[in-house]
């Protein structure tokens, strides 16, 4: 068994400046981070560990949606996702959800257009198994979940379903997931580490453990008009000022008319925060002044898009992780 290591410990000792006179090598960290899920309220949660790249290498060849590594060789399991990122060039940080009908020989098939996009021949890749909300979660009387025999006392998993609106799932008490509402079975939905969740907590608190690797770069997602629930990919150290987000959301003279990032309190409440037309974070509660302090993310967040243009928005990892 792995020896498993809070990620508040890898990043006290990579803020301490640990250095040798060797140059050493290094392999993505392995560890734990606990996040506390408070009841009678919306808790946003964001899968800020993943699991180890099944699939690396590079593309020799792309056309359009479909991208050939001759040296690809990968039989993935039916009925299960995956999710494919680029590592470098132009389009670093994009992420494709991929089912397992996507690979054929040394052929990917993407949803998008990446070639289009900026994806130029040599462009590393790494392709992680989706989790599902069986492995997040449990669905065992030991479950993070409050269990119930419907969804009306259930505590609930809000995933968005890319239309604007949520897909709604509790556990049922004879233990598997089901679709609130409806009760009807809803076994292994796979959850993209870019998407944030909702968990309506019902139930007494719990904390939701998550084990995994630590992604030692950045990750892109879509903000399209309206409220997008977007997960934080690292697990500690990134803040509101170096997140990136200064790059990719539309600045205002005043909220009114800015992209506006959410923060949740953990109350049921948030702060928000938006980027003026000087360059400066603003907070709305004091929209005269600029801030000064800087202000820690959580696992997830919400950015409420103004445009009717969707922005490519790009979340990096603090640099000290350039050293794990």
């Amino acid at each position: 068994m792995k020896n498993l290591i809070p990620l508040t410990a890898i990043a006290a000792l990579v803020a301490s400046g640990i250095s040798s006179a060797q140059t050493p090598a290094y392999s993505a960290p392995i560890g734990y981070v606990t996040q506390d899920l408070v009841p009678n309220t919306f808790n946003l949660v964001g899968l800020s560990l993943h699991g180890s790249p099944l699939v690396t290498g590079d593309f020799e060849a792309g056309s359009g949606n479909d991208l050939v590594d001759d040296e690809l060789s990968f039989a993935p399991t039916p009925g299960r996702t995956y999710v494919l990122e680029i590592l470098d060039g132009s389009i670093a940080g994009t992420v494709q959800a991929l089912a397992a009908a996507s690979f054929s020989g040394t052929t990917i098939t993407t949803p998008d257009d990446l070639v289009s996009m900026g994806l130029a021949t040599g462009a590393k890749y790494a392709v992680r198994l989706a989790p599902t909300l069986e492995e997040i979660f449990g669905v065992d009387s030991d479950s993070v979940l409050a269990r119930s025999l419907n969804s009306n006392t259930a505590d609930i998993v809000w995933l968005m379903d890319g239309m604007g609106g949520f897909n709604k799932y509790f556990v049922h008490v004879s233990g598997e997931f089901r679709i609130s509402g409806t009760a009807t079975a809803a076994p292994n939905v796979s959850v993209i580490y870019s998407d944030g969740l909702l968990v309506q907590k019902r139930g007494v608190a719990s904390s939701l453990v998550l084990t995994g690797q630590v992604k030692t770069d950045g990750t892109n997602s879509v903000a399209s008009q309206g409220f997008n629930l977007v997960s934080v990919v690292a697990p500690a150290g990134l803040t509101l000022f170096t997140s990136g987000l200064d790059d990719d959301l539309a600045p205002s003279l005043n909220f009114n008319t800015a992209d506006i990032v959410w923060l949740p309190t953990g109350t049921g409440t948030y702060t928000k925060y938006y980027r003026h037309v000087t360059g400066n974070w603003r907070d709305v509660s004091d929209s005269g002044t600029n801030m000064t302090v800087d202000v820690p993310l959580p696992s997830a967040i919400w950015i409420q898009r103004r445009s009717a243009t969707p922005a490519n928005i790009s979340i990096d990892v603090p640099s000290s992780f350039d050293n794990l």
